[in-house]
């Protein structure tokens, strides 16, 4: 399944019920793919986490306790090279 901001015009509460169903799929082994800007839904709901910037696909999951370095990531302001971080 792929949900493209898929909370962009929910209400919180709909937003809370869209979790419970997404978590529920997720517990069944269903493979999600969840893009979204808000950090908070990415890693509440995610195993993994990949950031796509200017055409690039980055594995970005070491960064889930570092939320500068990913929300640096997600605005381009860093680049990865061999998994490394750098600004």
């Amino acid at each position: 399944m792929i949900l493209d901001k898929p909370t962009t015009v929910l209400t919180p509460q709909e937003i809370k019920e869209l979790s419970l169903v997404l978590n529920q799929l997720k517990a069944e082994g269903r493979l999600i793919i969840f893009i979204s800007r808000k950090l908070k839904e990415v890693l509440a709901l995610s195993d993994r986490i990949f950031v796509i910037f200017d055409g690039r696909l980055t594995e970005a999951s070491q960064f889930r306790e570092n939320l500068s370095q990913l929300g640096l990531l997600m605005t381009s302001s860093l680049s990865m090279t061999n998994n490394q971080c750098s600004s």
